[in-house]
């Protein structure tokens, strides 16, 4: 009978333990600060948020960048904390991100499998004065087929840029493209009215045809800032 009884008291002592184990709450994240620096280069970002914060107790740590209005997660990171105290880091921007509200979220798991309660903070990615081009290339007629190589005789070249994000209002009124051929002349085209689309024209006035070799078209905003720019080459 003492046997059994003191069986029974170590039983009830572990399960105790065990409850007591898998009742450890998770520790608390706070969030202190979410800063969100850019530049941006011909319709990419380069840019990240950086991030600090204090945690109660050692967690898996991780810190996602979606849309503030919901969405599809832009980028992430980890961070394995071992310990409490401050944490830090940063998630990069994507080069293709749009400019809007952003929320970063910090989310962790401990080694138990508890989850830390979600923190986040709204950051804002402002989009550039010159607008945003998503897309740009050059074919033999306007509005045609996408092409990098074109062989034969050119008399004319179309180029399009797509605006994703239009530019800000002093930037807006005119556009300016122009075309550099391969012997590095520059040849340029008047101001164009903003539209989602901008098409533009190099032509050969010698009817010999246009210059073998790689020509450049860019497109730039009223203050000269450069857009995007595409190439192709004749054969």
């Amino acid at each position: 009978m003492r046997v059994r009884v003191v069986a029974l008291a170590l039983f009830a002592a572990f399960v105790c333990f065990g409850v007591s184990a898998q009742a450890q709450p998770p520790p608390p994240v706070t969030l202190k600060s979410a800063v969100l620096t850019a530049k941006w280069k011909e319709s990419f970002v380069v840019g990240s948020v950086r991030f600090s914060g204090v945690v109660g107790g050692a967690a898996n740590l991780r810190a996602t960048l979606r849309p503030a209005a919901g969405g599809k997660v832009a980028n992430a990171a980890d961070l394995p904390i071992e310990q409490a105290g401050t944490f830090g880091g940063e998630v990069a921007l994507p080069a293709r991100l749009l400019p809007k509200l952003y929320r970063l979220t910090i989310t962790g798991i401990t080694s138990d499998g508890g989850k830390t309660t979600p923190v986040h903070q709204d950051v804002r990615l402002r989009q550039p004065p010159e607008g945003i081009v998503d897309y740009a290339y050059i074919s033999a007629v306007q509005g045609g087929k996408r092409v990098n190589t074109l062989k034969g005789k050119r008399l004319k070249l179309w180029a399009r840029f797509h605006f994703v994000v239009a530019p800000l209002k002093g930037e807006r009124a005119k556009v300016r493209a122009s075309w550099h051929s391969p012997d590095f002349k520059f040849h340029a085209e008047p101001h164009k009215r903003l539209k989602t689309f901008v098409d533009t024209w190099v032509f050969d006035t010698t009817g010999k045809g246009l210059l073998k070799g790689v020509w450049f078209c860019y497109l730039r905003s009223t203050s000269g800032y450069l857009i995007k720019r595409t190439r192709i080459r004749l054969a």
